[in-house]
């Protein structure tokens, strides 16, 4: 019997561990994949996922696409240069936490995220924050403290 099979679950926080130290996968992305289908029989419905400390630059877009009902998001404290752009496949998503990284750019996309209400994009690289990011009309909170924005809005 699979103790981690789950069919109810809806959030899912799988950071500070050492889930896939010894996995024979070859990809941080597999394993993540590979422990979401092991976890879930559904992972189409989990709604909040916590993913910290990551071994890689970026976070993989399968992993957006494996969870599409995300309302969630919280990739706080990982190496992250970058958001992939199928972030604005996130229908639902209304709170996004990216803080303490190293990105640059917010992906464009990201406009595509009409339920976003709490973005926090503080401590990383950004240089300057896209104009689009007045379409968010739920926006309520937005915090990009401690950047490097030398203006507010790019083209």
């Amino acid at each position: 019997m699979n103790f981690l099979k789950i069919s109810m679950l809806v959030a899912l926080s799988i950071q500070c561990n050492q889930l896939f130290a010894n996995s024979k996968k070859d990809s941080l992305s597999e394993n993540v994949f590979y422990t979401l289908k092991t976890a879930l029989e559904n992972p189409k419905q989990v709604k909040y996922f916590s993913y910290r400390v990551a071994q890689k630059d970026f976070l993989d877009p399968y992993i957006i696409d494996t969870l599409p009902k995300l309302e969630m998001l919280d990739l706080k404290s990982n190496n992250y240069f970058f958001i992939p752009e199928n972030i604005g496949t996130l229908k639902n998503l209304k709170h996004l936490t990216i803080s303490e990284n190293n990105i640059f750019k917010l992906p464009k996309n990201i406009i595509h995220c009409k339920n976003l209400n709490y973005l926090l994009i503080d401590r990383n690289s950004l240089v300057e924050i896209p104009q689009a990011i007045h379409q968010l009309k739920k926006l309520e909170t937005l915090d990009f403290s401690w950047n490097n924005i030398g203006h507010l809005y790019s083209n």
